[in-house]
């Protein structure tokens, strides 16, 4: 079933489960409230690998969205992880009542876990201005970056020190073939973050020799004047692109994933052109 809706693609959380009680909580901290409920949890869909086993547990939901929901009734519910401790409480970004079509999607026995993996990672192949495969060949400090903030390699004279600086390097590839979008030269520049800090250590971290299919993104994220980190589009005359996410990059062992995508992709471009629907 295809993920279209803006709650389904901004979900980490997503699973089919029965309202026990309306405006009441598992949580001894967070009092039942007019948007509060105790959720059955039935059958996890897609989820993190922390929220992974509660099937069959009743968790706290604050609900959000349209659809208002009554005790005994089931529903999808569309989530992010919010408090964790003896029970857990999410926060629902939708939680339309349990159709037909939910009740075929959550009768797939499937790994929640991978499953967000893979969700993941369509959203960034969608995203991506140029999906490659192609393979690392070296890496280095940026040159020629017209944005001080994306450029900063480390704090310069008189710059305030920051855990969080990125420690940007490039990694030059060697494409092997585009996928997605148009890139004509054989060689392209991802620029990614050094650091291992907590913004930071979930992105990508390139090496010579490395290969696999690349989520290819312009722009980055820029330091704003209250220190906080925000997307900005590529600097001017800055040809690199980013792969932030760790959906981003995937070995070409990686088994399904991006590889899938891109044969569904090629197989529906080779039936438009035969006139095959």
């Amino acid at each position: 079933m295809p993920i279209r809706s803006s709650a389904e693609q901004q979900a980490r959380f997503v699973f089919r489960g029965t309202v026990k009680k309306l405006r009441a909580s598992t949580i001894g901290g967070v009092k039942g409230a007019e948007r509060t409920a105790v959720v059955r949890v039935e059958e996890v869909i897609r989820a993190p690998e922390a929220l992974s086993q509660y099937a069959g547990q009743e968790i706290t939901v604050e609900l959000a969205g349209r659809h208002k929901l009554k005790a005994g009734q089931q529903a999808m519910f569309y989530a992010n992880g919010w408090i964790f401790g003896d029970s857990i409480a999410v926060q629902a970004i939708d939680h339309p009542p349990v159709e037909a079509a939910h009740v075929t999607m959550a009768g797939i026995p499937a790994d929640p876990v991978a499953n967000l993996v893979n969700h993941d990672a369509k959203s960034r192949f969608d995203q991506a201005e140029v999906v490659v495969s192609a393979q690392v060949v070296s890496v280095n400090l940026p040159t020629a970056v017209t944005s001080t903030a994306l450029a900063a390699a480390a704090p310069g004279a008189g710059e305030r020190f920051s855990e969080h600086v990125p420690l940007w390097r490039d990694a030059v590839i060697a494409i092997h073939a585009v996928h997605k979008g148009r890139h004509a030269s054989k060689r392209a520049v991802v620029r990614f973050p050094a650091s291992t800090d907590v913004i930071w250590h979930r992105a990508p971290k390139f090496q010579p020799g490395q290969e696999g299919f690349f989520m290819l993104h312009r722009g980055g994220p820029k330091e704003t004047a209250k220190g906080k980190w925000a997307f900005a589009p590529a600097a001017d005359g800055d040809g690199a692109y980013t792969a932030l996410h760790p959906a981003d990059f995937q070995p070409f062992d990686h088994p399904g994933g991006i590889r899938t995508m891109i044969d569904a992709a090629a197989g529906a471009r080779t039936r438009q052109r035969s006139g095959v629907r």
